[in-house]
Parts: structure tokens; C-alpha cells; sequence
């Protein structure tokens, strides 16, 4: 849920702020959404670092443009 921009409380507050407890089988407790919050975000970050690393050329295989396309066509160069 953190990751589309709810977090745990937020989302219960929307139940309780209509009246209802909480979904218990919907949002599961605290301490797993921690859990897995930050499972999501670990692997998140190894997905950015590889992708870094394609970028940046540190995987062996280097960063390949299209032929068409060259440094000067990039953003920023």
C-alpha cells in the first residue's frame, strides 16, 4: 500500500472515517505491512542498483544505444 502512496494508518483511517473497522484479511496488521514494506523497498532498491549499473556500464555490458542515437541527442550532455 505504501508504495501507491497509503500507508498503514492512512488506510485504516479511511475505514474508520466512514464508520467501519478495519479489514483485518484486507490490509493484514501493522507489522506485516512494515515487513513487507520493507521487502518492497529492498528489492526496489536492487532493481535501481542494477539498472544503475547497466546505465553506468559496470555490468560487463555496457550501456548500448540505438545506432541512430548518440550521446549529443541525450538530455543533459
Amino acid at each position: 500500500m505504501e508504495q501507491a502512496g497509503y500507508g498503514y494508518d492512512y488506510t485504516c483511517d479511511i475505514f474508520r472515517d466512514i464508520g467501519l473497522k478495519s479489514p483485518l484479511l484486507l490490509l493484514g496488521t501493522k507489522e506485516a505491512n512494515r515487513i513487507a514494506n520493507e521487502v518492497s523497498a529492498k528489492r526496489a532498491m536492487e532493481m535501481m542498483n542494477k539498472l544503475g549499473s547497466k546505465l553506468l556500464g559496470t555490468d560487463e555490458q555496457g550501456l548500448h544505444l540505438p545506432d541512430d542515437l548518440g550521446d549529443e541527442d541525450l538530455p543533459f550532455s
